[in-house]
């Protein structure tokens, strides 16, 4: 189900790995606010909004491919 379309994640996707234990740990360390707003009970697993969309943080996005002409 979409979120509302007055909800603070509308429009966020939650990412492919966030429902995994470490976004959890991580997730019970975000700040109860940043520069003044308050971060948003979102109810979606890996993402933490502070006030209307001032700071978005997801959780568990699949890392970048390594660049073809970088070392490694």
């Amino acid at each position: 189900m979409a979120p509302a379309l007055n909800s603070p994640t509308h429009g966020i996707e939650q990412a492919p790995h966030a429902e995994a234990p470490a976004c959890a740990r991580i997730a019970e360390g975000y700040p109860a606010a940043l520069d003044g707003h308050e971060v948003a009970d979102t109810g979606t697993p890996g993402v933490a909004v502070w006030g209307v969309k001032t700071a978005v943080l997801r959780c568990g996005p699949e890392p970048p491919a390594r660049p073809a002409w970088g070392p490694g």
